[in-house]
């Protein structure tokens, strides 16, 4: 017997294999039960598709560490801590992250040392110390050094207990087996166990100090005194120090030491050193160890050092002139001077750096005069050469038992090179030469860390790890770079998505590797082998591993789907750079801020735009730079990220307003620049432009949002002539809440999308006109009482409005009593979704308003749209009457990021996609957020397809599009449609990146990507050479049984 296909809406008929009732021809049969087989099949091949499996096939997750501050090197990894409050471990030979903790947003990383097999950290300005498993990561022990209760501040000012610093004691105070640490925390200094954390003992030296403000706290061993060591607490004694007041001036009189037995925190000694004569006081910030027991600093105008020498309970002071000390530099004399530790265990030297020009290494030995034992110096003055840059390294202690320093600078043509010197007798032990480094590129280098290792010859070797101004990381050795992090990636900014170009470029050449004919087949019979569920562990492994590092993925040319497209990300570091979508690689990166100088004080980015290129060519993109009282605009080419043209701007700008279509070629978009002063400029003055400009200037509006006054202002641009180039403006409306007790909290201009239809249909036929006005503006408030003691569900509340921005009329307006910040919105065409928090219900609640357009239609809408019978412009000055409907409902997680999902032609259902608390990324059908959801659901809402009303919106666990991954500090979230209706691409980032394609309407338009084609094409075979094999034997039969 076999199966025949279902007759009507009966079950499946079998038949016996002679039987032919019916005239049923058995060819028919044959083929019926090949489809139904290939049917089965295929189904069989949906069922067996996993989670699992598709993790990492379409998506990636990048992770960062951020802005290093703090940086402990050993031969095989290095410890950093971030100013993203990251600690990690890295390995040296791959440059990847063998352990990662991010630190909650408050607890900031202020000092990282290593006790043995411990990492400790001080964070959040004192307030916590924790130790860590250096090889794991895992945490051993935390301690709260204080709370909110306890505030280390006395009647002289928090400024002088802001000292936080962290000291490693090589003694065992609390007699456990281990060494202990010390710490200066609110102007208190503690001994702490490194068992668990405990005191031992605590002492105040800021009361010992007087009027000291102190700074760093050192510890001085045992060896330069009888007894144990002595912990130094160090800073200035201050003049004009008035907190009461609020401008003052103070000055630095006086260099203050206190003096602390390390053992049992007793006090020894106050030791006060005034100025020397016409120095005019210290410099604060400058003091710094220069040895074991000796401590150095600057006076005020930079030209004296000051140096202090301490043997048990008294000191000798030495003040030298800097410029009998140091070398003369072929750049000047206008650069800044400052001290840098080189933490040599018993060495007496110091480095004195002018600026970025120079360095030296001084030698400070106890009743001699300083000496300068070795300089190195810039082969480039600072203002011919943005990126000429000398740093020195801590000083560290290879196997022979010296000590060493790093010292970097700019070659000419050669690259970076690196000097080994001993800091005693500044003699060069070694000298290496980096050519692979773009240091000029990089914008030079903020901090070094050496590290030596022994080599097969027996000789010494150092690998060199380079911190540079651009935020990236560089590990270099044997005049080759190992490896590069890019961490300037940890603060993206902005974002863009373009089209990769309709050929393969020159520029990506390196990624031309499609998949060879084999690779392919070995796929199909890994895809086919488990399917059958024939494949062993380690192919199950290798097909999945295949599936994520699919080449196919990052070839350098669009696709006919749109999912391999270019990434622009712009950090808050100033740095450009492009990814690919396929894996997240980096196929070129920009650094475009300018070196900080006297003019160019304050840099950030103000606009950044990304514009296809038309018929193949190359994107454009637009980054408009505020540097101070002048800005910058720079074109770069999108394929190889030149720069084309840079224009200088005599003006800061204010606002950006991009005119004219987007995606438009580039000489039909006009770009308005709104200075400080409210005029307007046209970013490019030629003629045609400033023609379009004029023209485009009766239709033209902007606005403000000015939280410290809780307003929004509008203007309107006008022209006094035809020939001005320059643009007065006009306050055209304002609305004006009341700042003592309203606040803005949130704003949410239109996200552009695609708009499929302008109508609702609902489930009776009827239609609903949506209200899209691309001039709406969404206003969170929240109004709550001063006196937080008092405070009670009434006396905080929500107010949400929706406003016209050409106008200023307030469109909709809706109350939450008992509601509170944060507020995150989207709106979307007709929507406006937000998220808040209910104080009385102490959950978290989401709202959604949709707006639809009340006015009497005259005609049918359906038969008006088809037919053109309407007029379907939109005019902010004559708005109909509108219907707005509203709902809220309870979430589960808090939410602190939040879009909307968009697609090609705007066909696809939306998702609300939420950045939650957990740094996860959650995809929302728009479906549960619909107002029209109703309590009991008819036949006609169902048809409608609307959902039944709960108050809780449902959180499905396959919705999460980032799965089990965590980007780290999430903050924004962008999508960009595909060239597929059903796919839009998603990008999150904090301190990581996170890439994935969704699909709301899941993928209605396309087969899997891991679609066994394989097993298709051996189960059609399979079923043709059954049916033909069929129709042979059915024919022997039928010519036998005729015979007889």
């Amino acid at each position: 017997a076999w199966p025949v296909g279902p007759k009507g809406r009966g079950g499946p008929t079998f038949l016996p294999a002679c039987s032919m009732q019916g005239r049923q021809d058995p060819l028919a049969l044959g083929r019926m039960a090949c489809l139904s087989l290939a049917m089965l099949s295929l189904l069989l091949v949906s069922v067996v598709a996993i989670y699992e499996d598709q993790a990492g096939v379409v998506d990636w997750h990048m992770q960062q560490l951020g802005k290093v501050e703090h940086a402990i090197m050993q031969k095989k990894r290095v410890f950093v801590g971030t100013s993203s409050n990251v600690l990690a471990s890295v390995g040296l030979r791959t440059g990847a992250i063998a352990w990662r903790h991010v630190l909650e947003e408050e607890d900031r990383i202020d000092s990282v040392a290593l006790l043995g097999r411990l990492l400790l950290t001080l964070s959040g300005e004192g307030k916590f110390i924790r130790a860590w498993n250096a090889q794991d990561g895992s945490t051993v022990w935390e301690q709260v050094v204080y709370t909110g209760d306890e505030a280390y501040i006395g009647e002289e000012g928090p400024s002088l207990r802001g000292a936080v610093d962290l000291v490693l004691l090589p003694e065992d105070a609390d007699d456990d087996g281990l060494e202990d640490f010390a710490v200066i925390v609110g102007g208190y200094v503690q001994v702490r166990s490194a068992m668990d954390g405990s005191i031992i003992w605590t002492t105040d030296v800021v009361e010992k100090g007087g009027q000291m403000m102190v700074e760093r706290l050192f510890y001085v061993p045992s060896s330069q005194r009888l007894g144990s060591g002595q912990l130094v607490a160090g800073g200035f004694q201050l003049e004009g120090y008035n907190p009461d007041e609020e401008n003052y001036e103070i000055t630095a009189t006086a260099l203050g030491l206190v003096l602390l037995d390390a053992q049992t925190g007793d006090f020894e000694k106050l030791i006060i050193h005034p100025a020397p004569e016409g120095a005019g006081g210290f410099r604060t910030g400058s003091l710094n160890a220069a040895g074991s027991a000796q401590f150095a600093c600057i006076d005020a105008s930079g030209s004296l050092l000051v140096s202090v020498a301490l043997d048990g309970q008294t000191s000798q002071l030495h003040t030298s002139n800097l410029a009998n000390i140091i070398s003369p530099s072929s750049c000047g004399t206008g650069a800044r001077v400052y001290l840098r530790e080189l933490r040599a265990s018993g060495g007496s030297s110091i480095a004195v750096a002018r600026g970025t020009e120079a360095v030296s290494i001084v030698n400070l030995k106890p009743g001699e005069a300083p000496a300068e034992v070795y300089r190195a110096a810039a082969s480039t003055c600072l203002s011919d050469s943005p990126a000429t840059s000398i740093v020195i390294s801590d000083a560290i202690a290879p196997s022979s038992g010296k000590s060493w320093v790093a010292g970097i600078t700019t070659m000419s043509d050669a690259g970076v090179a690196l000097t080994v010197v001993d800091v005693e007798s500044g003699e060069e032990l070694h000298q290496e030469v980096f050519p692979g480094i773009a240091i000029e590129e990089r914008r030079g280098t903020d901090l070094v860390s050496l590290a030596s290792y022994s080599r097969k010859d027996g000789s010494t070797g150092y690998r060199m790890l380079m911190f540079c101004v651009d935020q990236s990381l560089i590990l270099a050795q044997q005049e080759e770079v190992v490896w590069v992090r890019e961490e300037a990636l940890a603060s993206i900014e902005h974002s863009g998505f373009v089209d990769l170009p309709l050929q393969a470029s020159s520029a990506f050449d390196d990624m031309l590797h499609a998949p060879s004919p084999s690779q392919r087949l070995r796929r199909q019979i890994l895809n086919l082998k488990y399917t059958l569920r024939l494949a062993t562990p380690e192919e199950k492994q290798e097909l999945l591993d295949i599936r994520r590092s699919n080449p196919e993925k990052t070839l350098p040319y669009r696709d006919h789907n749109g999912f391999r497209k270019l990434l622009y990300v712009m950090s808050r570091a100033g740095k450009l750079f492009a990814l690919h979508s396929g894996q997240g690689k980096l196929l070129w990166s920009k650094f475009l801020f300018p070196l900080p100088s006297a003019k160019i004080t304050d840099v950030k980015v103000i606009h950044f735009e990304t514009r296809a290129g038309h018929e193949g060519a190359s994107p454009e993109i637009l980054v408009i730079l505020h540097l101070g009282e002048t800005s910058r605009a720079l074109w770069i080419e999108g394929y190889s990220g030149s720069i084309v043209r840079t224009k200088e701007l005599p003006f800061a700008i204010r606002h950006v307003l991009s005119l004219g279509p987007a995606g438009s070629a580039a000489d039909a978009h006009v770009r308005l620049l709104v200075d400080s002063d409210l005029k307007v400029h046209c970013l490019e003055d030629d003629p045609a432009s400033l023609e379009s400009t004029h023209a485009l200037l009766p239709t033209t509006f902007f606005y403000e949002i000015l939280e410290s006054s809780a307003s929004l202002i509008g203007y309107g641009i006008y022209a006094s002539s035809r020939d001005v180039t320059v643009f007065d403006t006009v306050e055209v409306w304002s609305v004006l809440f009341p700042h003592e007790s309203e606040r803005i909290v949130a704003a949410a201009a239109p996200a552009h999308q695609a708009v499929h239809t302008e109508y609702r249909v609902l489930g009776n036929r009827d239609v609903l006109k949506k209200y899209i006005n691309p001039n709406m503006l969404f206003v969170a408030t929240l109004s709550e009482s001063k006196d937080a003691a008092t405070l009670s569900t009434a006396d905080s509340f929500i107010t949400a409005y929706i406003l016209d921005t050409v106008t200023g009329s307030i469109l909709y307006k809706l109350v939450h009593e008992g509601s509170r910040g944060p507020v995150h919105a989207v709106l979307c065409e007709n929507f406006v979704v937000y998220y808040y928090w209910n104080i009385e219900m102490m959950r978290n609640e989401m709202s959604v308003l949709e707006m639809f357009d009340d006015s009497p239609e005259k005609t049918h809408p359906m038969i008006a749209t088809i037919f053109g019978a309407e007029e379907r412009s939109i005019s902010s000055f004559a708005i109909p009457p509108l219907r707005v409907l509203g709902q809220s409902y309870f979430i589960g997680p808090s939410v602190k990021a939040m879009t909307v999902s968009g697609t090609l032609q705007g066909i696809t259902s939306k998702q609300i996609i939420l950045g939650t608390v957990s740094d996860q990324v959650l995809a929302m059908d728009k479906k549960f957020l619909d107002p029209r959801r109703p309590v009991k659901a008819s036949k006609t809402d169902r048809e409608e397809g609307l959902i039944q009303y709960s108050p809780h919106l449902p959180i499905i666990p396959h919705n999460f599009v980032s799965y089990n991954l965590q980007v780290a500090n999430l903050r924004k979230i962008w999508t960009s449609p595909a060239r597929l209706e059903s796919t839009s691409h998603l990008l999150a980032v904090g301190i990581d990146l996170f890439y994935t394609r969704i699909m709301p309407s899941k993928s209605y338009d396309i087969i899997a990507e891991d679609f066994n084609y394989v097993l298709l094409v051996v189960t059609v075979v399979a079923l043709t050479c059954v049916a033909v094999a069929l129709g042979t034997t059915v024919n022997r039969r039928n010519l036998e049984r005729k015979w007889k």
